[in-house]
C-alpha cells in the first residue's frame, strides 16, 4: 500500500505536453501593444474578451517567457505580469506603458495559460500515473462495467476532500469490494470492513486483484 501511494505523491512531470501545446500556437509578429489590440478586436464579448485568441496566438516573446522558470515560479499574476513586461524591457530596451485595457489583457493572457497549464500538467501526470500503475499490475476500467460487481480489489481512485480553499479531487488507495448501483449507473467501491458507505467511482479507476496482491505482498 505504501509504494502505491508514494508513486501517486511522487508522480513528478517534465512539462512535455505544455511544451507541445506551446509549439502548437500561432506565433503572431507583432508588438505587444499590438498584439493586445488584435485581441480585443477578436470577439464581441464583454466578459472573457479576445480569450480565444490570447490561447491560440502569442508573440515570439511571450512564448519565450512562458517557457521560462522565472515566470512560472511567480505566484501571483501581478508578479508574473511584471516578469512579461521585464522580459519585453530587456529584448527590445524598451518600456511599454500599456492603456488599462490593455493591462487588463495582458491579465486575460497570465490567467489563461495559467490554466492551459494546469490542464496540461494534470493530463500528463494522469498518463505518467496510468503507465505506472499498468507496470504494477493494475488496469483501467470504467465506472460502467458491471460484469465487476462483487470483485475485490485494491483501486486507485478520485475522491472528494475538502479543504479551507474549498473541495477538489484526490487520488486515494482503498482496499474493496466493487459493487454497482443501478441508482447510479455506476460502480461504487464499498472499503474494507464497511458495509454501508461507499466511494462512486467517477468515470474510471484502476484496480489490481486483491488476491493476487496479496499474495505478491
Amino acid at each position: 500500500m505504501k509504494s502505491i501511494t508514494e508513486l501517486i505523491e511522487k508522480n513528478n512531470i517534465e512539462y512535455i505536453k505544455f511544451n507541445q501545446r506551446l509549439e502548437e500556437t500561432k506565433i503572431i509578429d507583432l508588438k505587444l501593444n499590438d498584439y493586445l489590440k488584435e485581441s480585443l478586436k477578436s470577439d464581441n464579448k464583454d466578459l472573457c474578451k479576445g480569450w480565444e485568441y490570447l490561447k491560440t496566438n502569442l508573440t515570439k516573446e511571450l512564448k519565450q517567457t512562458l517557457q521560462s522558470y522565472d515566470y512560472w515560479k511567480k505566484e501571483y499574476n501581478a508578479d508574473k505580469i511584471k516578469v512579461i513586461l521585464s522580459d519585453y524591457l530587456i529584448i527590445h530596451a524598451e518600456k511599454y506603458d500599456l492603456s488599462k485595457d490593455y493591462m487588463k489583457q495582458l491579465s486575460s493572457l497570465v490567467y489563461v495559460w495559467n490554466e492551459i497549464k494546469r490542464d496540461c500538467d494534470t493530463q500528463e501526470k494522469e498518463e505518467n500515473l496510468k503507465r505506472k500503475l499498468e507496470e504494477k499490475g493494475f488496469i483501467e476500467i470504467t465506472n460502467e462495467q458491471k460484469e465487476l460487481n462483487g470483485k475485490k480489489v485494491l483501486c486507485v481512485f478520485d475522491v472528494n476532500a475538502i479543504s479551507f480553499m474549498g473541495s477538489f479531487d484526490k487520488k486515494a488507495v482503498i482496499e474493496g469490494t466493487l459493487f454497482y448501483d443501478d441508482n447510479y449507473n455506476s460502480l461504487m467501491l464499498i472499503p474494507k470492513r464497511c458495509r454501508k458507505r461507499g466511494h462512486i467511482i467517477k468515470n474510471k479507476c484502476y484496480i489490481k486483484d486483491l488476491e493476487e496482491w496479496i499474495k505478491k505482498r
